[in-house]
């Protein structure tokens, strides 16, 4: 009996084993199993298409730019007219700032990509930007320059890497952002480029000096009125003096032609007792009037006679 006891006991713990090790293999079989489902169930990624690159001669590219340096010499040009304008203490036109930024031709050369577009899909690039003047703008500022001690404008320009040719300067450094943002083609300048800064300054400076040469001309005219105002009231107070009237001349009387020597003579005494009796008459009729005053006769040319006597006893 106990033998049989013994045997049971030991099938018991047979089956037990079994069973274990059963059970252990099932766990092994079910972990294997477990990262296959993973697998199956991880989700697909799918790689988005990198952005087209971008140009950086691209016309449109060249369009953009140059809007952009329009606008950004009219805002600076305004900002410096302004200045201009307050230290010389004048009031100027800002139109007449918008007709000179208008008239201003900018050109793009020579665009090359200086990096490849980063993950930011960008890119940058370099061009030569030139921007071409009147030459009386250019003019203009030069005086305006000169007037204030300030070296010459092609000195000035040096300075600042940039050059001049004719009317033409020419940054052959400029550099500028492109790229694609949402779908968007973009743009974009970094800070403040030189060559506006200096064109925004050439145009300021010839409005206000073409303002103060206004001026000039101004006073210059308002004083030359007042100089002719005051010669004309000076001419209005000197008193005229009174006309003279030119004499009229008188015609002189002719002397009588002599005959000759004879007659002459007979002529001469026989005038000379005339005037003796003529005289004896004239005393005698002044007697017998007695205090009778005399009226006074002018005699007229017609009574008046030349006598002339000829010695014939006297030397010359």
């Amino acid at each position: 009996m106990s033998t049989v006891n013994h045997q049971w006991k030991k099938w018991q713990q047979l089956a037990g084993i079994t069973v274990m090790c059963g059970l252990a293999v099932a766990g092994c079989n079910r972990s294997e199993d477990k990262p296959e489902e993973t697998a199956e169930e991880a989700p697909v990624v799918v790689e988005e298409p990198q952005a087209p690159l971008i140009e950086c001669n691209d016309p449109m590219i060249e369009d953009r730019l140059k809007s952009a340096l329009e606008n950004g010499l009219n805002q600076q040009a305004q900002r410096a007219l302004a200045d201009y304008a307050d230290r010389a203490d004048i009031s100027v036109d800002s139109n007449a700032l918008s007709t000179k930024s208008n008239r201003v031709m900018i050109d793009i050369n020579h665009a090359t990509m200086l990096s490849d577009a980063s993950d930011s899909n960008t890119t940058t690039c370099r061009a030569s930007v030139s921007m071409t003047l009147s030459s009386e703008d250019l003019y203009q500022a030069s005086t305006f320059g000169a007037a204030n001690n300030l070296p010459n404008l092609p000195n000035r320009l040096a300075e600042q890497n940039i050059s001049i040719n004719n009317n033409m300067l020419i940054d052959d450094a400029f550099t500028y952002v492109v790229g694609m943002q949402s779908g968007q083609l973009q743009m974009r300048i970094a800070g403040r480029p030189v060559i506006v800064n200096s064109v925004a300054d050439i145009l300021a400076s010839a409005v206000v000096k073409e303002r103060i040469d206004e001026l000039n001309a101004e006073r210059q005219a308002a004083e030359a009125t007042r100089r002719n105002e005051r010669r004309a009231d000076q001419v209005q107070q000197t008193p005229t003096p009174p006309r003279v009237e030119p004499l009229e001349p008188i015609e002189p009387t002719s002397a009588p032609e002599p005959s000759s020597t004879n007659s002459g003579n007979s002529s001469n005494n026989s005038s000379a007792s005339n005037s003796n009796a003529n005289s004896s008459n004239t005393s005698s009729a002044n007697n017998n009037n007695g205090n009778k005053p005399a009226l006074s006769q002018v005699p007229t040319d017609k009574q008046t006679e030349m006598v002339i006597t000829y010695d014939n006893e006297a030397t010359y």
